[in-house]
């Protein structure tokens, strides 16, 4: 009965009026990221920050420079719609695939995710002039011609790809730290809002060559960071549950 009675002792304590649990919840933190698992997968922490920034600064304000879309101010708007439908289908779609998906784990799910963000910073590249993240309207020349299909399938893909990611670092996290649980969260939301911050930073200075550079390499880096954790649990014959 005792066992099934007993709580955590720094459950107990408030984090606001107790400086020593404080202390001890910072401590924890530090103790998780030194360990190579959380140290991997904050890079594909980092990565889910950058590609936030780029897809609430950058991407928009591309869209409404580009003078070859038709009405591109009004785009600007649906494609922050078509983004949204994207984190939506995305949620729900990913959960499904986990459900027939076992047999390869998450790494199904972030494959997948990481093949739609670079589909979509190709479209980017493809359509978009290199000054357009600069605010000012611009007629630069672009590969191909933009459209407003495919800002919407651009939108779209990022949504789902970002989705993929978040869904996936909080279930393993979840499986990970099932007792420490809330400095390895706290961790998640460092490095995101670290690399965010850094991606709004120079997200109108660069161009968007640039910028699409940064997103691809940091991608690749977080997606290889991310299926060495997964296939590594693998491999080792640890079980857990599939989100």
């Amino acid at each position: 009965m005792k066992f099934f009675l007993e709580v955590n002792p720094l459950k107990k304590r408030n984090f606001f009026d107790d400086p020593e649990f404080s202390l001890q919840a910072f401590k924890n933190a530090l103790r998780i990221a030194a360990t190579r698992q959380m140290g991997l997968l904050m890079v594909t922490q980092a990565y889910t920050g950058f590609v936030m920034s780029f897809y609430v600064l950058a991407f928009p304000t591309s869209v409404g420079s580009t003078n070859a879309l038709p009405d591109p101010k009004s785009l600007v708007g649906i494609a922050g719609l078509m983004i949204g439908t994207g984190e939506v289908s995305g949620a729900i779609g990913w959960g499904l695939v986990n459900r027939w998906a076992k047999l390869w784990g998450r790494g199904i799910v972030i494959i997948s995710s990481t093949f739609c963000h670079l589909a979509a910073f190709i479209l980017l590249f493809l359509s978009i002039p290199d000054d357009a993240p600069f605010g000012k309207n611009t007629s630069a020349p672009t590969y191909i011609a933009p459209t407003e299909t495919l800002v919407c399938i651009t939108g779209i893909l990022i949504g789902i790809g970002d989705s993929g990611f978040n869904t996936q670092i909080m279930g393993i996290l979840g499986q990970l730290y099932p007792d420490d649980s809330t400095p390895a969260f706290a961790l998640y939301k460092f490095s995101q809002s670290f690399t965010a911050a850094v991606g709004f930073f120079y997200s109108s200075v660069l161009t968007l060559p640039w910028q699409i550079l940064i997103q691809t390499s940091t991608l690749l880096l977080g997606s290889a960071s991310y299926l060495l954790v997964e296939y590594r649990l693998i491999d080792a014959d640890t079980t857990y549950e599939r989100i």
